[in-house]
């Protein structure tokens, strides 16, 4: 089917590309994220688990750690406050039921509030996400001539609020229909969080239904999930000194 199809390029991007936690061999810059005992546990804390989205889901891939940012990661320019000595946490990715939908989380602990703030500000930068989508439609091409990834046309959601959402944007996915026109058959969401001087990314992967009603009940599921989520890695959080 064409949306497992377009899927299984997701996996591939979160191989090539995610956040960019490759442990690229080569020079480093000085490290500007905390890399204490306690931050690192934090970063663990600061990430999804499979009970925070409840019944429904299972793990597809097990958390693979910290790892360095890759020197060709878009998250070291345009005002980052990340350098490539730099490490992130990434978590476990989670599968629905139905195989169709699939979340994952990072975070960075960084020394203060002020470098958390910079790095979720360079998130939301039209520059950022263009470079991004860039790098994740080469990757989908180099797997699969015939796909595509876009920026995404839905509407910003509410920034800021309980769960600390500070940035946002959205990719749709899919392949050329016979006629040569894009034919959308999956979305890619990608937010970004801030607890203090955490920030916690959750990626949201998921093939598109041709139901309107299965649509709708997806996205409510889908919301639920990340809002349960965000909830949960926010109050573990305020339980810790670090």
């Amino acid at each position: 089917m064409v949306a497992k199809r377009v899927l299984g390029v997701a996996l591939v991007l979160v191989a090539a590309f995610g956040v960019s936690f490759a442990g690229t061999a080569g020079a480093t810059s000085p490290a500007t994220i905390d890399s204490s005992a306690k931050a690192k546990d934090a970063a663990k804390q600061a990430t999804v688990t499979l009970a925070d989205l409840g019944a429904g889901w299972t793990v597809y891939r097990r958390a693979s750690g910290f790892g360095k940012v890759s020197a060709k990661s878009c998250g070291l320019r345009f005002g980052s406050p990340l350098g490539t000595g730099d490490r992130g946490y990434t978590g476990p990715m989670f599968e629905d039921a139905a195989k169709r939908s699939y979340v994952y989380s990072f975070a960075y602990v960084f020394p203060t509030e002020a470098r958390a703030k910079a790095y979720t500000a360079m998130r939301g930068k039209p520059k950022y996400i263009r470079c991004q989508v860039a790098g994740d439609d080469a990757a989908a091409k180099h797997a699969d001539r015939k796909t595509f990834v876009k920026v995404g046309g839905s509407s910003q959601p509410v920034l800021g609020g309980p769960n600390g959402l500070e940035a946002f944007y959205e990719e749709s996915a899919g392949v050329k229909a016979g006629d040569g026109t894009d034919a959308q058959t999956a979305d890619y969401v990608r937010y970004t969080y801030r607890h203090g001087r955490v920030v916690f990314l959750i990626y949201v992967d998921t093939g598109l239904p041709q139901d309107a009603a299965a649509a709708e009940e997806m996205t409510t599921r889908l919301s639920a999930a990340l809002d349960a989520g965000a909830a949960a890695i926010n109050t573990r959080l305020s339980t810790r000194r670090f």
